[in-house]
């Protein structure tokens, strides 16, 4: 793994970069993480896809992992989504005469969604990969609570909310709960501004759904008790071009539970293909 540092289009905030690299890559493939994790949880996604030729290319978004900004904190939806903008034209940049892919898991899979409904014309590419996307949260957020969140919002912009998610939610396997919970670069925050756009953010995608029309592979695991399945399976049956998998058993990060090597083939296979 390389790391690297880059600036965001969004403000010019610093980013922590990463790339993975493959011998003669055919294909490439851009990663956004999830909320309070980072880039170096996928380590084992990329070693995968460099045994197949793939290149990944991942950032820390801001107030993530290494990234600089308070932690979980982006002032507006459209600061954190200019850090995938940034992810996209490095590695645009970087490969020109490859095959582009992005992925998304989580909060990183609504942000893919966005800005695959968003996104220039001229980026070119290939398809979407997305996890367990934040469409809407498995808990549905009362008008009351969003109500005062949003209160909360003008007068303390920068504040955070408590993140109540522990490794059980994350994968049935007890080293995996383990490395989660002892992450050191994982935080336990979400500022109280990008909660609530994350939420309006979501049901603007999903009320767009029939819009969508690129390539999409998309897969949820119906015990999820972090971001909606229902959600995810509604995007996908209103969407055109989407290829939608249900795990059963696996919990929040599929990638990361005993689902893991049915993930890793679904993905190289979908690139693979699309090629």
């Amino acid at each position: 793994m390389q790391k690297f540092s880059i600036n965001s289009v969004s403000d010019g905030l610093k980013l922590q970069g990463y790339r993975w690299c493959a011998k003669d890559p055919v294909a490439v493939m851009s990663l956004v993480h999830g909320l309070a994790e980072h880039c170096g949880r996928y380590d084992r996604i990329a070693e995968c896809f460099n045994r197949n030729r793939i290149d990944v290319v991942g950032v820390d978004l801001r107030g993530h992992g290494l990234s600089a900004g308070r932690r979980g904190v982006s002032r507006k939806y459209t600061d954190i989504a200019g850090d995938v903008s940034t992810l996209v034209e490095e590695t645009k940049s970087q490969y020109l005469e490859l095959p582009r892919f992005l992925f998304g898991h989580s909060l990183g899979g609504g942000l893919v969604l966005h800005h695959g409904m968003t996104a220039k014309i001229d980026e070119a590419i290939s398809g979407y990969l997305v996890s367990a996307p934040l469409i809407r949260p498995y808990k549905p957020v009362s008008s009351l609570t969003r109500g005062f969140a949003k209160f909360l919002r003008k007068i303390h912009p920068t504040g955070t909310l408590p993140i109540p998610v522990s490794g059980h939610k994350i994968s049935t396997i007890p080293a995996e709960q383990d490395r989660y919970n002892n992450d050191p670069l994982r935080h336990r925050a979400v500022g109280i501004g990008l909660a609530v756009d994350m939420i309006e953010t979501g049901e603007e995608v999903l009320a767009q759904a029939n819009r969508w029309d690129k390539q999409l592979r998309l897969w949820h695991s119906k015990a999820d008790k972090i971001t909606s399945f229902d959600a995810s399976e509604h995007f996908a049956n209103q969407a055109s071009n989407c290829d939608f998998t249900a795990f059963n058993e696996a919990r929040h990060e599929t990638h990361h539970d005993r689902s893991r090597d049915d993930v890793h083939s679904l993905m190289v296979d979908f690139i693979l293909s699309n090629l």
